[in-house]
């Protein structure tokens, strides 16, 4: 996936954007290691996983080795709340380290807060 910055949060990345049978958002495992290695400090974010937005929603992304280069496969359910028609070449946003530190920290808010 090629990656530009975009804004203080975000980069904009360009790919096939695809449905998949299983759950959430997949990305090849090779390709997954580049943009992790362009979009994080290897020391400062170790572990910390890639983040999509589509649409209103910013959705964790997952390595697979099955995916095609270039490609980001989602779930049905994503497809259809992103509003994706299939096999659609399309920008999304990737967020950058500070972007997915939020993220993390509001998930882990929210798990604490519905516990």
């Amino acid at each position: 996936m090629y990656l530009e910055p975009f804004s203080s949060g975000y980069y904009l990345g360009t790919c096939t954007v695809t449905e998949h049978g299983g759950d959430g958002v997949l990305l090849a495992a090779d390709e997954y290691e580049d943009v992790e290695a362009q979009v994080y400090d290897r020391y400062s974010a170790f572990g910390l996983p890639v983040f999509v937005k589509m649409g209103r929603s910013h959705y964790e992304v997952r390595p697979d080795a099955a995916v095609p280069a270039d490609t980001l496969a989602v779930s049905a359910d994503i497809r259809g709340k992103a509003a994706i028609r299939a096999h659609e070449f399309r920008e999304v946003l990737v967020a950058n380290e500070i972007s997915a530190k939020m993220l993390v920290q509001w998930d882990e808010f929210l798990d604490q807060r519905l516990a």
